[in-house]
């Protein structure tokens, strides 16, 4: 009996301590499910607050759960949204293409990252980055997928409206004229654009990657002088942070072509005043650089040209007394000894008028009578002497166009520009070579006359002089047209033969060129402007003085004493009545006084005060037929242009012969 009890004991107390477990296990039930419902309603409390979307899949990555700020991206609600219905919300650009990342994310169990497009059904678009991580329980079993939609349109607004800037500047560098080269800290170029390719003469890849200064494009300054590494104008401003504006460069490019570029260095700052690189512009001022020299060139041949002119004038008038005295000496002297003593006067005087003849060609001041020439057809008639006059030794090849070359000048001059040419090629070849000359119509655009200066478009003739002698150095090049400068010895020339030339066909519309290098020869270019066939007439003139007595009143009006002296008394002793005057204002008084009984006027063109110009029609509103004669040392262009050579009016050349001066005071006279 006591053992049943027994039992019965130990079986209520095993029951009782199994319903304490039990209540033990179930209040930590009721607890585990309390704590999970707290951390739901925690969890359900931070999806609806948070700014980004979360999304929430089952293993096989179909869609179980997406919280309010994924709808309001989307505008799907859960329902419409599970499965793979969450794809719909997708833009269809992008849908393709996130679907194949998804799907490669849950084969690999792994994470899923991918920026895309979610586009509502009222159209509106926003850029999402979705993120998801796989789900594993302890023992590593996938549960599913957690992810995250982050709104990221605001960063890809700014990242189109940086794309979009940059291809605008992209497209504004290209279309620049100007080069633009972009260098890094390290002097690097790493941005090049099309116009910095053609200036440098190299393709992109050649100057991307290159360190500035670079030897393949060799760079001075304008004096000539290198830049030294560290003083190139980009680098300095990548040291020191400063703009450098408008340095001018020279650079010779890896063709071996010379070109001036205009330079601008600019630092790029960063928002802490960081230096992060340098852009450079340049533009190729090549033609202006030619054009400024061309004009400095031609300013000073213009200087010295009304140098040169003056001191003509002044000489003229010295030789006109020396050369008239003599010429006198020599009519009184007849066989008496002294005629030796005389005769040498003269020839000086002769020899030194040449040199002022080669003076005011020079100075485009020299008396010409221009007419309609075939220019190929002079060349042609001069071959015998060309030939006799370059020597057996140079071969001679003359090479007229086949059709006629029609230009309006001087044949004087013309024939004197040919034999000044050639004589230079001659003198540039002591032990023989070859001389071609040539002449071609042809027809000049705006590009080709802006290289010559001074010269309009239009059709041309062109003489080109090419020797194979011994060439011109660049030191030497830009001076050969200056008068008195030669390279010859002493006393083998006047340095007047090519500044000669530059006068006449300057003074006839053209312009010269040469091309020349040491021991390459050199090739002279003469541009004459052609014209339409036609002829000028010429009236034909006498030196034969006329058997009529000569008793008329003459107004002689010269400044020079010495000059006025020697016209006094050359034409009174031929018999007329000469009124001398030093100025104009003198003169004038002298015709008021005599009335209309001046038969002639003598006047020099330029006399202080009054000129002759402004003499003769002062005169001629008192005596409308009163005839004129000028004389000059030279002729400057005002007188040419007012016709003083026109109807009643002549010209005469200083120094003249007692013998010239009173033949054309005769012929004037005699005129009708």
């Amino acid at each position: 009996v006591l053992r049943a009890l027994a039992r019965q004991v130990m079986h209520h107390l095993a029951a009782r301590a199994t319903i304490a477990e039990l209540e033990r296990a179930v209040a930590e039930r009721l607890l585990a499910e309390d704590s999970l419902r707290t951390s739901q309603h925690r969890y359900e409390q931070l999806t609806r607050v948070v700014p980004v979307g979360i999304f929430r899949t089952d293993p096989r990555g179909q869609c179980e759960y997406v919280n309010q700020r994924w709808s309001e991206f989307t505008g799907l609600d859960l329902e419409r949204a599970r499965g793979t219905g969450w794809m719909a919300a997708i833009d269809p650009h992008d849908r393709t293409h996130v679907a194949a990342l998804w799907q490669t994310a849950v084969n690999a169990r792994g994470p899923f990252t991918a920026e895309y497009r979610f586009r509502r059904e009222d159209g509106r678009a926003i850029w999402v980055l979705g993120q998801a991580a796989p789900e594993l329980d302890p023992s590593g079993r996938l549960l599913g997928y957690v992810g995250t939609i982050t709104d990221i349109s605001e960063r890809k607004r700014a990242e189109h409206a940086l794309h979009d800037n940059e291809e605008r500047s992209r497209a504004i560098i290209a279309a620049l004229e100007e080069g633009i080269v972009v260098l890094d800290q390290d002097g690097i170029v790493r941005v090049a654009n099309a116009s910095a390719e053609r200036i440098l003469g190299s393709d992109r890849q050649d100057l991307l990657g290159c360190a500035m200064p670079d030897p393949r494009w060799q760079q001075v300054r304008e004096d000539g002088s290198p830049f030294l590494p560290d003083e190139h104008p980009a680098l300095i401003a990548l040291r020191t942070g400063q703009p450098q504006p408008g340095v001018v460069i020279g650079m010779t490019r890896p063709d071996g072509g010379r070109i001036w570029l205009s330079s601008n260095a600019h630092p790029l700052l960063s928002p802490a005043g960081g230096i992060n690189g340098v852009v450079a512009s340049f533009f190729d001022i090549t033609e202006r650089k030619s054009l400024e020299e061309q004009l400095r060139q031609n300013q000073k041949m213009e200087a010295i040209g009304r140098l040169a002119g003056g001191v003509a004038h002044d000489f003229n008038n010295l030789l006109t007394v020396i050369k008239g005295h003599a010429g006198l000496l020599l009519d009184q002297t007849g066989a008496d000894p002294v005629r030796k003593d005389a005769e040498p006067i003269l020839r000086a005087a002769k020899r030194a008028e040449t040199l002022t003849r080669q003076l005011l060609d020079f100075s485009r001041q020299s008396i010409i009578k221009h007419e309609t020439l075939n220019f190929g057809q002079l060349v042609s008639d001069e071959g015998l002497l060309l030939r006799r006059l370059i020597g057996e030794d140079i071969q001679l090849v003359i090479a007229p166009a086949h059709e006629p070359c029609f230009i309006k000048a001087d044949a004087g001059q013309m024939h004197q520009v040919l034999m000044n040419l050639a004589v230079n090629a001659r003198d540039a070849m002591p032990d023989g070579g070859k001389l071609v000359i040539t002449t071609t119509n042809v027809d000049l655009d705006a590009a080709a006359v802006r290289k010559l200066g001074g010269l309009k478009p239009g059709p041309f003739v062109s003489l080109a002089v090419r020797d194979t002698g011994m060439g011109i150095d660049a030191r030497t090049l830009p001076r050969i047209f200056e008068p008195f400068f030669t390279t010859k010895e002493k006393g083998k020339g006047t340095g007047l033969g090519l500044a000669t030339i530059f006068g006449i066909v300057k003074q006839s519309g053209g312009a010269i060129s040469v091309d020349s290098k040491p021991g390459k020869g050199s090739t002279f270019n003469v541009l004459l402007p052609r014209v339409a066939p036609g002829e000028v007439m010429v009236e034909a003139r006498t030196d034969r003085i006329s058997r009529r007595p000569s008793h008329e009143l003459l107004l002689l009006a010269e400044d020079d004493d010495d000059v006025r002296e020697l016209a006094r008394h050359v034409l009174s002793t031929a018999g007329y009545q000469v009124l001398a005057a030093a100025n104009g204002a003198e003169a004038l008084a002298h015709y008021r006084n005599l009335g209309d009984q001046v038969h002639l006027l003598i006047t020099d063109v330029v006399m202080p005060g009054m000129g002759g110009r402004q003499l003769a029609e002062q005169l001629h509103a008192m005596q409308p037929t009163l005839k004129v004669l000028y004389t000059s040392g030279y002729t400057d262009d005002a007188v040419m242009h007012h016709q003083v050579q026109g109807q009643g009016a002549e010209f005469l050349q200083k120094p003249y012969s007692a013998n010239l001066l009173k033949v054309t005071v005769r012929r004037v006279l005699d005129s009708r």
